[in-house]
């Protein structure tokens, strides 16, 4: 009975410790997980015109030109054309690039063209041609690039031209498709 007695004590008296150690280390414990903080009324706020007035503009020209069979978006990020085929160096790339506007069929949402909006303005630095990498990008998954400067008039028909000599001949081939099959 002594030896019963004696092992309780030894198992109670290292529950005990064992209890304010823990205690000990997680109250002294510098790496602990932090807490997120709740959201502050003031850390964000809704962007007021997600396109300026003249991209505005462009896109609205753009959208009497395209024939119902694209649409286009604007601000694409360059990460949702591309996949990684292989390194990931070239994706990598990519993933906090954008693109101004992005033509895409329709049906299939395949993008088949890009737009870069530029202005030779020193003032407005976000519409400057696009960056060298994007346009190297571009090239390697053959998806086409045309550069509008913007302006106050467009010609529609001379951007139809433009946005169609700059299109792959299958997207044509597509679309004559889709005719025939309608």
């Amino acid at each position: 009975m002594n030896i019963l007695l004696i092992c309780s004590i030894i198992i109670g008296v290292a529950i005990i410790i064992a209890i304010i150690a823990y205690y000990s280390i997680k109250k002294n414990n510098k790496y602990e997980i932090a807490k997120p903080k709740a959201l502050s009324d003031n850390n964000v706020k809704l962007v007021k015109s997600y396109c300026s007035p003249a991209e505005m503009h462009f896109m609205e020209v753009l959208f009497q030109t395209l024939p119902k069979d694209f649409i286009a978006f604007p601000f694409v990020p360059l990460e949702k054309l591309l996949l990684p085929n292989g390194d990931k160096v070239d994706f990598n790339i990519a993933q906090s690039k954008v693109v101004d506007i992005c033509i895409f069929l329709q049906k299939t949402m395949e993008p088949v063209l890009v737009i870069d909006l530029f202005t030779p303005s020193p003032l407005n630095q976000s519409l400057k041609k696009i960056d060298e990498e994007v346009i190297k990008l571009l090239k390697k998954v053959k998806l086409p690039i045309i550069q509008v400067r913007l302006q106050e008039q467009y010609d529609l028909d001379t951007l139809r031209a433009d946005l169609f000599n700059s299109m792959n001949e299958k997207v044509f081939v597509q679309i004559k498709e889709n005719i025939k099959n309608s």
